[in-house]
């Protein structure tokens, strides 16, 4: 329901804080490849949810992009970051269980509750009291 501003905001956030990985020890050449890999996943996960959505307040629409978000981020981020972690091949199936309980705590368990109070927060001070 936000449209371009949230697809662009998470797409450059999830850019700039991918270079974190430098701190935690991923080597330079693995953080540009994780920060334009998940930049590119999260622009794609939410280009998706928001042509699913689109600006409906429909909560089963807007759960059902959150899984979309969710299954995108697990599909590109947790295949290749594995592999720039030196797990190989054998190691897709940590990475997707990784990235997948990752996204599905941050996107849907805290995501989706935080998007409807923000959304009833909207609704609440566009009604005339």
């Amino acid at each position: 329901p936000f449209g371009w501003p949230a697809i662009l905001g998470f797409t450059i956030g999830c850019f700039a804080g991918n270079f974190a990985g430098i701190m935690a020890g991923i080597p330079p050449s693995g953080v540009l490849v994780d920060a334009c890999g998940g930049a590119t996943a999260n622009f794609l996960g939410c280009y998706l949810a928001h042509k699913l959505a689109g600006s409906s307040t429909d909560k089963r629409r807007l759960l059902a992009a959150t899984f979309v978000i969710t299954a995108v981020l697990t599909a590109i981020v947790g295949t290749y970051l594995p592999l720039i972690l030196g797990l190989g091949w054998a190691g897709i199936w940590l990475g997707w269980a990784g990235i997948f309980l990752g996204s599905l705590v941050a996107v849907n368990l805290l995501g989706y509750p935080l998007l409807l109070a923000v959304l009833r927060l909207r609704l609440a001070r566009l009604t005339p009291s």
